[in-house]
């Protein structure tokens, strides 16, 4: 099982430890879609089951489009040599590996969100305290 991503009180992203990370490879992968051109100058598409314990390092490669050997980061589970995949290969991520395109937004838009709830909270938080601190000072 994959280790959760949580957040601290401060809206601190908690990241999963390596150790953590290598204990679920053993029955956990991340589907990740790459394409690109291969040295010889073809486009590609792929799909790669990889374990989390290298998604890390897969997915900074990937973002700053550097060479990379898909293999040596998991298993390929379906490629081409096309610029994108057919729609029925799309279709088959989808419903045999709940793979969603849009998945990385998704979790960016729910960071952001619980990155806002957490500040909202320290807020008012804050507010509080200033509060009680001033019916503090008013005493007689």
């Amino acid at each position: 099982m994959m280790p959760r991503f949580d957040f601290d009180a401060c809206g601190k992203l908690s990241v999963p430890t390596n150790a953590e990370l290598q204990k679920s490879d053993a029955d956990t992968c991340i589907i990740a879609y790459s394409s690109g051109t291969t040295g010889d100058g073809r486009p590609y598409y792929a799909y790669t089951a990889v374990p989390p314990s290298k998604y890390r390092a897969f997915y900074e490669l990937s973002s700053a489009r550097k060479s990379i050997v898909l293999n040596d980061f998991g298993k390929i589970i379906s490629a081409g040599f096309e610029a994108a995949p057919p729609a029925e290969v799309v279709r088959e991520m989808r419903d045999r590996y709940g793979f969603d395109e849009n998945y990385e937004h998704k979790i960016s838009e729910e960071i952001r969100r619980q990155r806002r709830q957490s500040g909202e909270k320290q807020e008012e938080k804050r507010l509080l305290n200033i509060v009680a601190m001033m019916k503090g000072e008013m005493r007689p």
